[in-house]
């Protein structure tokens, strides 16, 4: 996670708040799509901060630790990523499972 960190900090999130912020869109973000691979890859959840909507891919692993986070582009965030039809039905749906 801290690989893109300058990515967080150009986005306005700081330093000392990014793993807060990744946490937050992980566990209360609202699921929009996922990138790298099929369903779920890494969800792409949307999440507020300093008043900016943010969208950010975090991937947790299956000890239920988060091992990856990136942001997303601001102007375009399912640049070489996928939106999940479901995602806009389903608000409890998180990207995983049927």
């Amino acid at each position: 996670m801290m690989k893109h960190k300058g990515e967080f900090v150009a986005a306005g999130i700081p330093e000392d708040k990014i793993a807060e912020v990744v946490h937050r869109a992980a566990t209360e973000g609202r699921y929009t799509g996922y990138c790298q691979g099929r369903p779920p890859g890494r969800p792409i959840f949307e999440v507020e901060y300093g008043g900016q909507t943010h969208h950010m891919s975090v991937q947790v692993g299956s000890n239920g630790f988060i091992v990856g986070a990136n942001m997303r582009s601001a102007n375009d965030p399912f640049d070489g990523a996928r939106r999940d039809p479901r995602a806009g039905t389903d608000e409890n749906y998180r990207g995983w499972g049927r």
